[in-house]
């Protein structure tokens, strides 16, 4: 019983230390409306929550090859510039992790993926109905990575694929396992 409550109590004051980290660095992230601008958040600058969604997402819902139409995991930009995959919907889970590779040739990402859900999602989670690897913050366009994560919804949708380069040479986007 007393490891139990010693154990919240540094849960507690890890989470009320990483609050009063995050507002001292909002504090410095105002938009015009004296609020912290999401178009300007990275989560870069939050090494705590970045690490914390990196653990525990390893155990949340994969997206699988066998819930996309076409049932396939490598998307050839050279060959075809465009891929539209149908995501079946899948009631045991409400939220799925979908996770793309895609390289970076000449500081762009050669391919631009959206997801789009089939339903509208739960309340207050109205970011996950459209989901655009371009818009995935500042630093992102400075420096885009490699890997393309989404939060697919068990209503299912569709993920578009686009080449962003003409010519898409040496371009493979790819669902990571």
């Amino acid at each position: 019983m007393k490891v139990a409550i010693i154990v919240l109590l540094v849960i507690a004051g890890l989470f009320v230390a990483l609050m009063f980290t995050g507002n001292k660095k909002n504090q410095g992230a105002q938009g015009s409306g004296g609020s912290p601008d999401p178009d300007t958040f990275s989560a870069d600058d939050y090494p705590a929550v970045g690490w914390l969604g990196s653990a525990l997402g390893a155990f949340s819902p994969k997206l699988t090859v066998a819930q996309i139409q076409p049932a396939v995991a490598q998307y050839n930009m050279q060959t075809q510039a465009n891929y539209s995959l149908r995501i079946a919907a899948d009631a045991k889970n409400k939220f799925r992790s979908a996770k793309f590779a895609v390289p970076v040739v000449g500081g762009q990402r050669c391919a631009h993926l959206v997801y789009k859900s089939a339903e509208a999602p739960p309340t207050g989670l109205d970011s996950l109905k459209e989901q655009d690897s371009e818009k995935l913050g500042a630093s992102d366009k400075a420096k885009p990575k490699t890997e393309i994560s989404f939060t697919i919804l068990s209503s299912g949708g569709q993920i578009t694929i686009g080449r962003n380069t003409q010519s898409g040479q040496g371009c493979v986007a790819r669902l990571v396992k």
